[in-house]
């Protein structure tokens, strides 16, 4: 435990791994424990962004959709919505 890098707030710490990608950060977790505590932490806020974001995109789009079904599906965004479905089927699995 005499690594300089763990000795920085953990503030500090996930303002480095920011830089990394997720695959990246995800390896360091089998550093050691607080690496691990801490690359959770990156890992779970990643996730919850890319939750948001994706809740946001499907508030938007169904918004510009029809009610009706019959006009939903001839809609230019029809694809779209089909694919942030699809997202948040492999999110759920997540």
């Amino acid at each position: 435990q005499n690594n300089p890098l763990l000795g920085l707030p953990i503030v500090a710490i996930e303002t480095i791994l920011s830089f990394l990608s997720y695959d990246e950060i995800s390896l360091l977790r089998s550093v050691c424990k607080r690496m691990d505590m801490i690359c959770q932490r990156v890992l779970n806020q990643g996730f919850l962004k890319v939750e948001r974001y994706h809740s946001l995109c499907q508030r938007q789009v169904k918004a510009q959709l029809r009610q009706r079904e019959s006009e939903r599906r001839n809609h230019s965004l029809a694809r779209h919505a089909d694919i942030l479905a699809a997202v948040e089927t492999r999110l759920s699995l997540l």
